[in-house]
């Protein structure tokens, strides 16, 4: 007997909700510091419920997304750390400044996606289950009542680089608004030397953040959610993800959830990570060039 509809989704969210940072945000604000207990707890929660659903092989699905999240926070929680914060500093020299923060932040990244690809290729029984792969780059766009559009013979690779430009020119607007006050953003003809640094940058936080934020839900969930469901709890996962980005809080959650959705449609449908990394790719671009006008002498 398989489980009903509503208890698929009763079970992804809560797998989802415990894997997510809400309760380090929340210990955060209301506490402000994060005790070492916590990480430990929501292993152990998830730990145990990838052990009791392994039991049931209608559920054995859901104890892999368990395991995925379980190797998330733990590996989270391991990069944390302030000794391997600081190995991974010292092995990382980039330009004394914004450069070196962000190597910081890519190389935890890396440490937590390799792990967590390792797993994905189990628990998915291979690349093409886990969404490792380009994809149909020319598969219909699906109707996606949110922004009106899909459901009427548009491709993906016709929507992407659109979806691409906007993406990034709204980001570019936004940045102006929230980091430069409405003003425009100066030197940016200082940029070209540092292009190199920015594009290796950006691809691979694309590439690291789809796989710890959309691999590594809708690989285990393949199947098992209706495609816009399931993208809009990996999108609500990435947004949750980014409560201190830019712009942070409520707000910061909202529309990275929206991208996250939009990616996660693009990968679901496409069948492969081509296309919503490329189009993460493009926005970071936009984010890391204009973070470096910031610290131009």
């Amino acid at each position: 007997m398989s489980l009903p509809t509503a208890g698929k989704l009763i079970l992804s969210a809560g797998l989802l909700l415990v894997g997510s940072d809400v309760a380090t945000i929340l210990t955060h604000e209301w506490v402000g510091a994060v005790p070492v207990w916590l990480a430990i707890a929501r292993s152990v929660l998830l730990g145990l419920a990838a052990l009791v659903l392994w039991r049931w092989e209608q559920l054995r699905v859901f104890a892999g997304l368990a395991l995925v999240l379980l190797v998330i926070v733990f590996a989270q929680s391991a990069v944390g750390t302030a000794g391997l914060r600081g190995a991974l500093g010292g092995l990382i020299a980039m330009d004394g400044g914004l450069f070196d923060v962000v190597g910081l932040g890519i190389a935890q990244k890396a440490l937590i996606a390799v792990p967590v690809a390792a797993v994905l290729l189990l628990v998915c029984r291979g690349p093409a289950n886990a969404y490792f792969a380009f994809g149909r780059l020319s598969a219909p766009v699906g109707r996606m009542a949110l922004l009106r559009l899909g459901g009427d013979g548009i491709r993906w690779h016709v929507l992407a680089p659109v979806a691409a430009l906007l993406i990034a020119l709204g980001t570019f607007a936004g940045v102006l608004v929230t980091v430069f006050d409405g003003g425009s953003a100066p030197r940016m003809q200082y940029l070209l030397p540092m292009l190199p640094a920015i594009l290796l940058l950006a691809a691979l936080n694309a590439f690291l953040e789809g796989v710890i934020y959309r691999n590594a839900i809708c690989g285990p969930l393949r199947g098992v959610l209706p495609t816009g469901t399931l993208a809009l709890f990996a999108g609500i996962y990435f947004g949750i993800a980014h409560y201190y980005g830019a712009p942070s809080g409520v707000a910061g959650v909202m529309l990275a959830s929206v991208l996250g959705w939009f990616l996660c449609r693009a990968m679901i449908e496409t069948r492969g990570f081509l296309l919503p990394w490329g189009i993460h790719f493009v926005q970071d671009i936009v984010i890391f060039g204009m973070a470096a006008v910031l610290v131009l002498p």
